[in-house]
């Protein structure tokens, strides 16, 4: 079956005018935040990413963000 859990963080995303993204060592190896970055941009909601670790982004998390403006 589907998971309930997915189809409410997909509500969010559609009913949502942005998207903050905290930027950790825990985000970048979780698969489902560049999933959630994805379908973000892929409405057209603004993506806020916020640095509260120092670590590099993960790829795909980069590519999504590359002209966003970052708050460390």
């Amino acid at each position: 079956g589907t998971d309930p859990w997915a189809g409410q963080i997909l509500a969010a995303i559609k009913s949502s005018r942005a998207m903050l993204v905290l930027i950790s060592a825990q985000s970048m190896r979780s698969p489902h935040v560049s999933r959630e970055v994805g379908l973000a941009e892929s409405r057209k909601r603004a993506v806020l990413p916020v640095r509260i670790e120092d670590v590099p982004l993960e790829e795909s998390i980069e590519y999504f963000l590359s002209n966003v403006q970052r708050l460390d």
